[in-house]
């Protein structure tokens, strides 16, 4: 039996469980959309803040059209960016994974860098699907394990629930396509 960790978080454990528990779930089905609205929002509000300081000189309604123009111009850029991210971060694991299988550097590392690279420029959204239901599945092991379930059978659960999850947002972004 593994002891819980709500004697360390005091009263407030089965709270912060179920709040860990509801984010997972949110994170587990709608993830994607969640991550991409939240680059928007951060960078958006650092184009609003940024556009209305440029123009901060200027009193009234042209500070708020600028702040505006920032925040959708940046705010737009930030999911591209954060888009991007991932692509890199696979077109670099591809470089490193097969230069470590290699044993060393040179083209071969470089082509599989590239081929990941533009796997992930395709499966971009899905790559962000899979990634955000896996660490919402991790918040849900958390959550249960703070609530005393054991490892195994919280592993087990957030495990299954996380493939679910994943398939749910990937599937529910080809139906949007369509």
């Amino acid at each position: 039996m593994v002891s819980s960790p709500v004697g360390l978080l005091g009263p407030a454990g089965p709270l912060v469980a179920v709040v860990l528990i509801v984010l997972a779930l949110i994170l587990i089905f709608a993830g994607r959309r969640l991550m991409k609205l939240l680059a928007f929002l951060a960078a958006g509000l650092v184009g609003f803040w940024l556009g209305s300081l440029l123009a901060g000189s200027f009193a009234g309604p042209f500070a708020l059209v600028a702040g505006a123009i920032g925040f959708i111009v940046l705010g737009l850029l930030g999911v591209f960016l954060m888009e991007l991210a991932i692509v890199i971060v696979f077109g670099y694991l591809g470089y490193y994974l097969v230069g470590a299988l290699l044993g060393s550097g040179g083209l071969i590392p470089v082509v599989a860098g590239l081929v990941f690279f533009v796997v992930a420029l395709v499966l971009r959204n899905k790559i962000l699907s899979v990634v955000a239901a896996f660490l919402g599945g991790a918040l849900l092991f958390e959550g249960l394990v703070i609530l005393g379930v054991s490892t195994f059978p919280a592993g087990a659960v957030a495990l299954v629930v996380a493939i679910v999850g994943a398939w749910y947002q990937t599937r529910a972004k080809r139906r949007q396509g369509r």
